[in-house]
């Protein structure tokens, strides 16, 4: 906390050590315990969220932008669904380089899932 009160960028690894509980689930809940603006995904060998799995569909078209309403509505799996509670995330490839300082800069790079006001979070 001492560090994000000097606006410092803070990464979070690892998961919380419960039994049944993902991974995703535990970075969504430390990211909302620290009122995070948004949490950043990087996926081993995938650039983003796509409509289709590219692996097994060549055609597959990469989102740069979805909702989670979108995600849920089109059945695109992002994460563990009992882990998304409509927090801003970024899916990106772990391996591409500079991609966690570039989507803090604000550029385009893998898929950006946009959360709800917290007033919507609320209903």
């Amino acid at each position: 906390m001492r560090h994000l009160g000097h606006r410092l960028i803070v990464l979070l690894a690892g998961g919380i050590g419960q039994p049944y509980v993902t991974t995703d689930y535990a970075a969504v809940q430390r990211a909302l315990e620290l009122e995070a603006d948004a949490l950043l995904l990087a996926k081993h060998g995938a650039d983003g969220v796509y409509d289709h799995d590219p692996r097994t569909h060549p055609g597959a078209v990469r989102y740069a932008s979805l909702s989670h309403q979108e995600a849920l509505t089109q059945d695109v799996r992002v994460m563990d669904i009992a882990a998304e509670q409509h927090l801003t995330m970024h899916v990106f490839d772990a391996a591409a380089t500079g991609a966690m300082r570039a989507i803090c800069q604000g550029r385009d790079i893998g898929t950006r899932i946009t959360g709800r006001s917290p007033q919507e979070r609320q209903v």
